[in-house]
């Protein structure tokens, strides 16, 4: 669940960075064992942000259970010494890890014990407290071997492309020294007479199927938030900065901006962008956003016409799944600035429109979703067409025919193909990733130069990771053109 909310912003995140924040909110656990204050930010707050970015890093290194990877090396019992609780004497601690270690004992342990595998988090924190029982002062040697571990994860993240089996084992050991925790902090908590404390409560309750701080089911906060800066790395202020590092972040977003502007009119504006948004609430919401950006560029009022791009792009980064209890809600919310706009503003949208005043339905509902003839522009559905007596003739994920692509076509593909290359080089990187990337990058430079057999050659080159992020983009153009390429 956890990895799904922040799914689209683990995508574009490299794996090093999402350790980078596991180990940040780690970070904040060493006030369980200092007592040292950190405004805004409790004990129970890191535990549950720690759990927060763990299942996220589990999903950037593409494990299938998180259950499964944890319990093969804890079936209930300590996997070198081989018992609940575990036994210092015959351990690793005493031992060594070469002398206790016994695979072919540790797998007949996980199937005697399969029955008594954890179902939720509270379980889980009652398995780790049955295998290594925990004391109040053992808080400090706790957070030290969490440490310990993170640095060992920090290798096998570093090695996972040729050497995947360290990570399995390191992440299991994390994972159980933040159990350990959790129950140390609730020792603490029973003995000073508080509240007792709840782990998994406290964890759904921060984390109840949506993103609490944009709402959306699936996360579109900033990629860094303000209110995360500084909770852990503070400095006092030393100075001018500017001969330690090349540019300030002002500067730099201000020429961002000019070169943005710069590249979206050579792009062809907001609307050359639509083929590219997420639509995953169908044709209504495709409809929709080329609504407001046909408009846009049709009414003369820069105000409104900012307003209704900024509804299209709200529009294009919302998500929500079919039949979710959350998609009208949703959807009102993106409806209503549109709503807002056509409502404070009647006479220069029904000019934009080219229609009469009075013929102005009343809600955008009717506007975009019904089809609607208005003056010379056609509206049906998915598609806008312009031109006197024009008829809808279906959107890009139609164009398809068995025949050659139009130029203008190839020009479109070669942008999506351009945006499935930026997805692949985002993606884990293995052997086949690899070779995607590079088919991709020369089907682009085909697209651009109208080769479309050897866009076709390319993509079939590609084969199955070039296909599936085409999918995780939404583009029914470019589902269809490599579906083509591989005779699908």
């Amino acid at each position: 669940m956890i990895s799904h909310i922040y799914s689209e912003q683990n995508a574009q995140r490299p794996a090093s960075a999402t350790f980078a924040h596991f180990v940040e909110v780690c970070g904040i656990l060493t006030m369980h064992s200092r007592k040292k204050k950190r405004e805004g930010a409790s004990f129970e707050d890191a535990l549950c942000k720690a759990l927060g970015w763990y299942f996220p890093l589990m999903a950037k290194f593409k494990v299938r259970s998180v259950e499964e990877l944890i319990y093969r090396k804890y079936p209930f019992v300590c996997p070198y010494c081989r018992q609940a609780p575990h036994v210092d004497r015959v351990c690793k601690t005493v031992r060594g890890t070469l002398g206790t270690v016994d695979h072919e004992a540790l797998r007949k342990k996980y199937e005697e014990n399969s029955h008594k595998r954890p179902k939720g988090i509270t379980e889980w924190q009652d398995m780790f407290a049955a295998i290594y029982p925990r004391q109040i002062d053992d808080s400090a040697r706790s957070v030290v071997a969490l440490f310990e571990e993170l640095g060992e994860l920090a290798e096998a993240v570093r090695v996972f492309e040729r050497h995947p089996k360290y990570f399995a084992g390191e992440a299991a050991d994390v994972f159980s020294y933040l159990m350990g925790l959790a129950t140390e902090y609730s020792l603490q908590r029973d003995a000073d007479e508080q509240k007792p404390f709840d782990l998994e409560g406290e964890l759904l309750r921060r984390y109840p199927g949506i993103c609490v701080q944009c709402g959306y089911q699936i996360c579109v906060c900033p990629l860094v938030p303000d209110s995360t800066v500084g909770r852990m790395a503070k400095e006092l202020d030393i100075g001018d900065i500017g001969s330690l590092f090349a540019a300030d972040f002002e500067s730099m977003r201000q020429q961002s901006i000019d070169v943005s502007e710069k590249v979206l009119a050579r792009l062809g504006g907001y609307a050359a962008l639509s083929s590219s948004f997420p639509f995953d609430r169908g044709e209504a919401n495709r409809s929709l956003i080329l609504f407001c950006l046909d408009l846009a560029d049709r009414v003369e009022n820069p105000e409104i016409a900012a307003r209704l791009r900024s509804a299209a792009l709200k529009a294009g980064s919302a998500s929500t799944y079919a039949g979710s209890p959350k998609q009208q809600l949703v959807l009102e919310e993106i409806l209503k600035p549109v709503q807002s706009v056509i409502d404070e503003n009647k006479p220069q949208i029904a000019d934009a429109l080219g229609i009469a005043r009075s013929s102005l339905p009343p809600t955008v509902s009717t506007l975009v979703i019904n089809e609607l003839i208005m003056g010379d522009k056609h509206i049906s559905n998915s598609v806008i067409a312009q031109g006197t007596g024009a008829t809808a003739a279906g959107d890009g994920s139609h164009r398809m025919t068995g025949t050659q692509l139009q130029r203008g076509d190839l020009a479109e593909l070669a942008n999506l193909l351009i945006q499935l290359r930026d997805r692949i080089e985002l993606a884990t990187q293995t052997p086949e990733s690899r070779i995607a990337f590079e088919e991709v990058s020369s089907a682009v430079a085909a697209a651009k130069s109208g080769d479309e057999l050897a866009v076709m050659s390319r993509l079939k080159n590609a084969g199955k990771v070039a296909y599936d992020l085409a999918v995780a983009l939404g583009s029914g153009l470019l589902i269809e053109f490599i579906k083509k390429a591989n005779g699908m």
